[in-house]
Parts: structure tokens; C-alpha cells; sequence
């Protein structure tokens, strides 16, 4: 009972985030956004996670996904609580959209910031093609779409997945994260990508972060980036406690950082936990 009250009690939050927040969008954006969040909400609740329904209206264009509720989630971190929002700064005009599923992020990067380039990044071919369905449908210009995972090293690995297959949030280079099927995949160096010009880096890769953030750093090239938003998957293994290496290499480079998590009372040790930070260069 008190579960359903506060997935309703959250519900009208973001109605009212939507709402209130009118300097986030254009009004008809802003229009869109609300209607369009009531209906997918709704249909969450009637249908639940039913994988046969795969496209539903969003922002006047019809949205190609795999899992409902996954994808109200989304909506609701990255269009209402605008988690990937960040100050766009002189002279900077590429994105780099790592973990890029089937597409979220990267529209949101498109209408907050029409004049930047984005690439994003996607291993799974079943959902890359479901993102490259939504960067056409979206009519998404200056958009690099790259079948491959960022990884620490550059090469081929394997891509570990559950049961639920493609689509699945927690897919992952590492098997702790992702579970047993697997499939072969092309991996890529950050370093690679990163230039002068990049604006920000949106990461979301399942338990890769440390490794890529050390490898950006060897690079020298972990410098030149002003923002990053990163999720840590921390405890993906119960007793690894690895949080402060990340934070320690965004001290030596210059970044300040705020953090977020969801975990509430009461603590058990080693729970997994999502923990949303977002550094900047000082």
C-alpha cells in the first residue's frame, strides 16, 4: 500500500514539475510533454510491463521502446527532473551520449541543445536498432549513432544480459551486472572520441564507468571536458567498495561534483545502489 502511494505521490510531482518548470521547454513542448506523460503513466498502469506493446506517442512523434516501464522511468529522469540538464559553455558543441539504449537521452540533448552535435553509443544490436528507429523518427539532425560499447580497452568482449535479452537496463560488460547470456560485441576507447570541442559526457554503462574514467584520464584528455554526468553502479559485487577511486580521479582533474542516490532507511550493507554524480570543471 505505502509503495503505491508513493509511486501515485511521485506521479503528481512530475505532473507538477512539468507544469511549474515552464522555462525548460517551449510551450508546446511543455504541452506535449505533459499530456503525453499522463497517457504512457497511465498505460503503465493498465498494462504493466507488457513487452508486446512497443511504440507510443511522445513529443509528437510516435516512440519506438522495449519495456513500458523502463521507459517512464526514463522519461521521468531525463525530460522531468532533467538529470542531463548542464550549461552549454563557449565554444564547446559535442555530446557524447555513452549507454545510449533507445534513445532518450540523446533527443533530450536535441531539444535542450539543438546546435550540438551528439554521438551515442549502443553495443546491442537489436536496441541499437530500435534508437537508430527513434533518431529517424525524431527527425534528429547531427546526430554519430555507434554500435559499439566504451570500455576501458579497445577491442572485442562480451555483452551480458538477463533474461529479459535486449532491452534489458542492466545490460553489461561485466557478467556480475548483466547475467549469464551473452553476446560478442565491438568495445571502444573514450579517449578516442573525446575532443577540444566536447561539451559534456552522459555516462550510463553498467559497472564500465571506473575503467573508462581511468583510461580518459591516462589519455591526458579527462582535462578538456567541462561536464560529465555519470551513474556508478555501486556494490555491483556485495563487498567491492570502489566509489571513492572515482571520485578521487575527478579531484585530480580539476572537477567539483554534486551526488545523488535513492537508497532509503533502512541500510543493509552491501545492497546494490544507483549513485548519480554530476562533476564539473571548477
Amino acid at each position: 500500500m505505502g509503495r503505491k502511494f508513493n509511486q501515485w505521490l511521485y506521479f503528481w510531482r512530475c505532473l507538477g514539475l512539468i507544469w511549474l518548470n515552464k522555462g525548460e521547454y517551449e510551450r508546446q513542448i511543455r504541452n506535449l510533454l505533459l499530456v503525453d506523460y499522463w497517457k504512457l503513466k497511465i498505460m503503465e498502469v493498465l498494462v504493466g510491463r507488457d513487452r508486446n506493446r512497443r511504440e507510443a506517442g511522445f513529443l509528437g512523434h510516435k516512440l519506438s521502446y522495449f519495456d513500458l516501464g523502463t521507459t517512464v522511468r526514463l522519461i521521468e529522469e531525463i525530460f522531468i527532473e532533467n538529470e542531463y540538464k548542464f550549461e552549454l559553455r563557449k565554444g564547446k558543441k559535442t555530446i557524447l551520449d555513452l549507454g545510449g539504449n533507445i534513445g532518450l537521452a540523446t533527443i533530450y540533448f536535441k531539444l535542450k541543445y539543438p546546435k550540438t552535435e551528439v554521438v551515442v553509443f549502443e553495443p546491442d544490436p537489436a536496441v541499437f536498432a530500435v534508437l537508430e528507429k527513434n533518431i529517424k523518427e525524431f527527425k534528429l539532425r547531427g546526430v554519430t549513432a555507434m554500435k559499439k560499447a566504451v570500455a576501458g580497452r579497445a577491442g572485442k568482449g562480451w555483452l551480458y544480459m538477463d533474461g529479459e535479452g535486449s532491452g534489458s537496463p542492466s545490460m553489461s560488460l561485466d557478467r556480475d551486472r548483466g547475467g549469464s547470456a551473452k553476446m560478442k560485441v565491438e568495445k571502444v576507447r573514450l579517449s578516442s572520441r573525446v575532443e577540444q570541442t566536447t561539451a559534456a559526457i552522459k555516462m550510463d554503462i553498467e559497472g564500465e564507468e571506473l575503467e573508462v574514467l581511468a583510461e580518459l584520464e591516462k589519455s591526458g584528455k579527462l582535462k578538456t571536458v567541462p561536464v560529465m554526468m555519470i551513474e556508478y553502479h555501486h556494490h555491483i559485487r556485495k563487498n567491492e567498495n570502489k566509489f571513492s577511486k572515482l571520485l578521487r580521479i575527478l579531484e585530480r582533474n580539476g572537477f567539483g561534483y554534486q551526488i545523488g542516490a535513492e537508497q532509503k532507511p533502512p541500510f543493509r550493507p552491501g545492497d546494490y545502489e544507483d549513485i548519480q554524480v554530476w562533476a564539473y570543471k571548477q
